[in-house]
């Protein structure tokens, strides 16, 4: 069984007070929160015990976290003697959120879309807390992110996408108004091997072919899913990740976009 670790860290000082992100070793970290998937429990660490987290990160096969690659790994790294990067697999959930999105938005605001659940405070708060002995609310603070984080990552495994709301942001890369709730798929989420994918769309735009696709939609009709199992024809690449094709579901032709496709096969 692989051993997966949830993580999230607080600091001690701001990014006001360090000069800005070009300063995030100085930061400080005043506590680490994990998730352990193999225990089915959390614990934190405070400034005394970052030893026993590099000891959790040795055994690890997967770290999990949301900005973990721009903040946390980055930030945490001088207190260890091991290259995470090196030695963990890292699923970074902001990664998934840029790559569809093309902009990065809040832990918040995905866990409010997702799971109806939101952040109890603020980074800010944390730096204030630590720095008033309130290790108590700090704990707290940092393990329900990790709670929030673990979630989420929950949700895409099992069901292949997570949500955003995107009710304030200006809609660039959609030609239509945008819902509020726009699903995102998980790279995580087992699907079919990317290269597999692509030599079965290859042939059926080749050929023509009809084929059944798992799809996950950015925005669901009313009463829909957003993943369902749509039959359509394949008609033209677009781009390297988007062909044309007939949808029998809406009897149109629409743009399906191939990171969107979790499985497909020939009719």
């Amino acid at each position: 069984m692989e051993k997966r670790i949830v993580l999230d860290l607080e600091t001690k000082n701001s990014f006001d007070e360090v000069g800005g992100r070009d300063h995030l070793q100085d930061l400080e970290v005043s506590l680490v929160g994990v998730y352990d998937y193999t225990q089915d429990a959390y614990h934190a660490y405070d400034e005394r015990q970052f030893d026993q987290v590099e000891a959790v990160l040795k055994k690890a096969d997967e770290l999990i976290g949301f900005s973990i690659k721009q903040f946390d790994i980055p930030v945490l790294d001088p207190y260890l003697n091991i290259s995470i990067r090196e030695s963990v697999g890292v699923i970074d959930i902001m990664d998934d959120v840029e790559r569809i999105l093309g902009f990065r938005v809040s832990l918040d605001n995905i866990s409010r879309a997702t799971l109806g659940a939101s952040k109890n405070g603020h980074g800010l708060d944390a730096i204030k807390w630590y720095r008033e002995g309130k290790l108590d609310l700090l704990k707290k603070y940092c393990l329900n992110d990790v709670k929030l984080t673990k979630e989420i990552y929950d949700h895409g495994a099992t069901h292949g996408y997570f949500l955003a709301n995107l009710k304030n942001f200006n809609p660039l890369f959609t030609d239509g108004p945008l819902r509020e709730e726009y699903a995102i798929p998980a790279s995580w989420f087992r699907r079919e091997e990317e290269a597999s994918l692509q030599r079965l769309l290859e042939r059926a735009v080749a050929k023509k072919h009809n084929i059944e696709i798992d799809y996950v939609s950015s925005m669901a009709h009313e009463g829909e899913s957003f993943r369902k199992k749509r039959v359509i024809e394949a008609k033209e690449f677009l781009s390297k990740n988007s062909f044309k094709a007939f949808c029998f579901l809406r009897k149109d032709e629409r743009v399906f976009k191939i990171p969107r496709i979790l499985s497909a096969k020939i009719l």
